[in-house]
């Protein structure tokens, strides 16, 4: 294929009033390419042709034909950002049918993409095939005044045989998974429920004393705003550059749901994180002592240890560690969040993967108890917290006892 007389048909569209060739042409006019307008004899339609090597190279990436498909970094992006992703290519590549608007491709890929989009924005949409002579042609059927899914209450009832995912989810949250080709969801969402297996949803964790104002709550009024590819982005611009000596390569360490561990692996490859090694922390006691007619509860956190291509530095004294940490008492460092980690076990993480002088940095900072043993372990750190209300505990309970040393 020659580049100088490659041609890349930018859109082709029906009838369009006066108002819509006036937008259509203002939009081609500021375009920094050369185009050409093709008007169709067959019909009231346009084609639009640009020539360009450096917009051939850019979108060669994305395929052709029934290979197109919406890269995973897109299809990643914060609702907003998708948001306008999705209001650009609608507006492009969409044409009316009855009640609503249709897409059609070749590329089975590029429709699945579309409708992963069109859920995550709570869009109702229908995805079917129809068989031409040549190959088959996949049809996206959309209602962008369809109302919101998570509104939608209709409870559907069929018998399914196979495996059976239990995830826990956000609040609104569903888990959108494809089995033998069709859209299902998954996953129940603890949300208003995060204290269901906990004592505290009870007065003093007696049933007898009535409900707590914990009830039927959420454990961070934030929890829907957490974004895990940004999250992952952030760590890794965070962590410094391996050194060429061995032995002295940072690392990401993260608590994470156990269902959270196979995303985080998969999320931190995408952000050169390549490698990690999973950590579990046994704790004396369970959270889930409301559970009654449950034989085996849970007593234990997860998270991972991530690294690029080198073994982290690994301060074990000759001795080995095992990824499976006792979860010590901390009964000395002031309770003020939810999810708050011990101290005894974050220096025990810190001496083992930084060396003093090194820099800790918390991206979700909470409690602010990293920050408190990275100083016990006379290290740096900075953390960040989005809750306010979290800051000023943390600064006034925490952060406090913070002993500064005068000869260090």
């Amino acid at each position: 294929m020659h580049l100088k007389s490659w041609k890349y048909r930018l859109c082709s569209g029906y009838k369009a009033n006066r108002g819509q060739q006036k937008s259509r042409s203002r939009y081609n006019e500021r375009l920094p390419f050369k185009w050409r307008e093709y008007k169709e004899k067959a019909r009231e339609a346009s084609n639009f042709n640009i020539f360009s090597k450096q917009l051939y190279e850019y979108l060669v990436v994305f395929g052709k034909s029934a290979d197109k498909y919406i890269p995973r970094w897109i299809l990643d992006l914060p609702k907003d950002k998708l948001q306008i992703f999705w209001d650009a290519y609608t507006f492009g590549d969409s044409h009316r049918n009855g009640s609503g608007l249709q897409i059609s491709s070749v590329s089975i890929k590029l429709m699945e993409c579309l409708q992963e989009v069109a859920l995550k924005l709570g869009t109702i949409c229908q995805l079917r095939r129809m068989d031409c002579y040549t190959s088959p042609l996949f049809i996206f059927q959309y209602n962008p005044n369809s109302q919101n899914i998570k509104y939608h209450n209709k409870q559907i009832i069929s018998d399914y045989t196979g495996k059976v995912w239990c995830l826990t989810l956000k609040t609104n949250s569903v888990f959108l998974v494809r089995r033998n080709g069709k859209i299902m969801f998954s996953g129940n969402c603890i949300g208003d429920n995060a204290f269901g297996s906990n004592p505290s949803w009870y007065v003093d964790g007696d049933r007898k004393n009535g409900e707590s104002d914990k009830a039927h709550s959420q454990f961070f009024y934030n929890d829907n705003e957490f974004r895990p590819a940004e999250f992952m982005h952030f760590c890794a611009k965070m962590l410094k550059k391996e050194p060429k000596e061995a032995g002295k390569s940072p690392c990401m360490v993260m608590f994470c749901a156990f269902e959270q561990l196979h995303q985080f692996i998969e999320l931190g490859k995408k952000y050169g994180l390549m490698h990690y090694i999973p950590l579990v922390f046994r704790k004396k006691f369970s959270a889930q002592v409301l559970k009654a007619n449950m034989k085996i509860v849970g007593n234990c956190e997860y998270g991972l240890v991530l690294y690029r291509d080198k073994l982290p530095k690994f301060n074990n004294s000759g001795s080995m560690v095992f990824n499976c940490f006792d979860w010590p008492d901390d009964r000395t460092t002031p309770k003020c969040h939810n999810c708050q980690k011990p101290v005894p076990l974050l220096e025990r993480i810190i001496e083992i993967f930084t060396d003093p002088g090194d820099v800790v940095i918390d991206p979700c900072a909470g409690s602010a108890t990293t920050l408190l043993a990275a100083a016990n372990r006379r290290r740096e750190a900075y953390g960040f917290e989005v809750n306010r209300e979290f800051a000023k505990e943390a600064k006034d309970k925490v952060l406090r006892r913070i002993q500064l040393n005068l000869f260090d």
